[in-house]
């Protein structure tokens, strides 16, 4: 099973911003470690990156990864949409693949089950008033989605699947899949800098929410690493960013928030 994971720089400079993390070394820090946890278990781990993602990751931190392609220089993309050029690595796939974002480690491999599963992804997601605020934003936004999107965005309980860790077999519905959240970024001029959406959060509805939706359409099933499903709002320190646990645990994921607390790195 191939592995790959996406980091786009764009006009951001990996030494002085923190993309998320309490300061730029920690961000570094993270992606060093979540690639040495994957090569210790698997064999072809792949980068899709740009130029300065290159320049860091290949040239001063020589980390082991099989391949570095530089893909995304010149990426027309706002940096609030960052979801945006994972998609495209997925969609560049042309075997099947399990892709792992940079703040998720793998202390151990994958259950061998989930490496020949059609669709893989974290965890499913229980929706709370978390989703539910952020996806009435976008629904008083009248942007153009698909109508299984709006049926979805309705309901008091919107279900989502983590794409910490997603992937999987059938290569057919994750071109779909991707196909669609390109419709949806274009039909809606997201990749417009000029564009009155840009500062809303479109990357779970385009990602993690239409999987969900794409994969019940077709009743698809997917195999998720964790086998219980988490509140949206429920990724607790102690379950998923305690590093005392860290041999312990099938995976870490620093998500959100606790990547600005000291604790978490």
């Amino acid at each position: 099973m191939n592995i790959v994971q996406t980091l786009w720089v764009g006009e951001m400079s990996l030494l002085e911003n923190d993309f998320g993390w309490l300061n730029p070394q920690y961000h570094l820090m993270s992606w060093a470690l979540s690639c040495l946890s994957l090569k210790e278990n698997y064999k072809n781990i792949v980068l899709y990156t740009d130029s300065k993602g290159y320049k860091i990751f290949a040239e001063k931190l020589n980390l082991p990864y099989t391949d570095i392609i530089i893909q995304y220089d010149n990426l027309s993309c706002p940096q609030p949409h960052w979801a945006y050029p994972k998609l495209l690595t997925y969609s560049y796939q042309q075997e099947p693949f399990i892709h792992i974002d940079g703040d998720v480690y793998l202390p151990n491999k994958l259950n061998s089950s989930i490496e020949v599963s059609d669709l893989i992804a974290q965890n499913k997601e229980i929706g709370s008033k978390y989703y539910k605020n952020m996806m009435n934003d976008i629904l008083q936004k009248s942007l153009l989605m698909p109508n299984l999107l709006q049926e979805e965005l309705k309901k008091d309980s919107i279900t989502s699947y983590n794409a910490g860790i997603i992937g999987g077999n059938d290569l057919d519905f994750i071109k779909e899949y991707c196909q669609t959240a390109f419709d949806f970024i274009e039909t809606n001029h997201l990749n417009d800098f000029s564009s009155k959406y840009i500062n809303i959060n479109n990357n779970i509805l385009f990602e993690q929410i239409l999987f969900y939706t794409l994969s019940e359409k077709y009743y698809k099933s997917v195999t998720t690493v964790l086998e219980h499903s988490i509140r949206d709002n429920g990724y607790t320190y102690h379950n998923f960013c305690n590093f005392n646990l860290y041999n312990k645990t099938k995976f870490m994921h620093i998500i959100g928030g606790h990547k600005k607390k000291h604790t978490s790195m």
